[in-house]
C-alpha cells in the first residue's frame, strides 16, 4: 500500500527538511501545505512549493492555498453552478420541465 506523507510547515527550510526526511523513511510521495498565519505573497507560495519539489524525488501533491476546505468549497460552487446552467438549458433548449417543487404544471 502507497504511504502518502504530509508536510506542512511555516518555513520554506522545516517543509524541506520533513519532505527529506519522509523520502528517506520510504514515502511514496508527499502531500504538501503551506501553514500560514499571516498573508503570503503569491512568489513566496510558489518558492515555497518549489523547494520541496527540488528536494525530493517522489510524487508530490500540493493543497490549495485554502487547504482542503477551500478546495471543496470552489469544488462545490462549480458543482451548484453547472447544475443550475444545466437545469436552465435542459429547460430552455428541450422545453422540459424539471420537477424540483412538486409535479408537472397543471395539477
Amino acid at each position: 500500500m502507497p504511504v502518502i506523507a504530509g508536510v506542512a510547515a511555516t518555513s520554506t527550510a522545516d517543509a524541506v527538511e520533513q519532505a527529506k526526511q519522509y523520502q528517506r523513511l520510504g514515502a511514496d510521495g508527499i502531500l504538501a501545505i503551506l501553514e500560514a498565519y499571516f498573508p503570503v505573497k503569491d512568489a513566496q507560495i510558489e518558492n515555497y512549493f518549489r523547494a520541496i519539489a527540488d528536494a525530493v524525488d517522489i510524487c508530490i501533491v500540493l493543497i490549495p492555498r485554502y487547504g482542503i476546505e477551500g478546495a471543496a468549497a470552489s469544488t462545490a460552487t462549480a458543482l451548484l453552478v453547472e447544475s443550475v446552467l444545466l437545469f436552465f438549458i435542459t429547460r430552455s433548449r428541450l422545453k422540459l420541465h424539471a420537477f424540483i417543487w412538486g409535479g408537472p404544471k397543471g395539477q
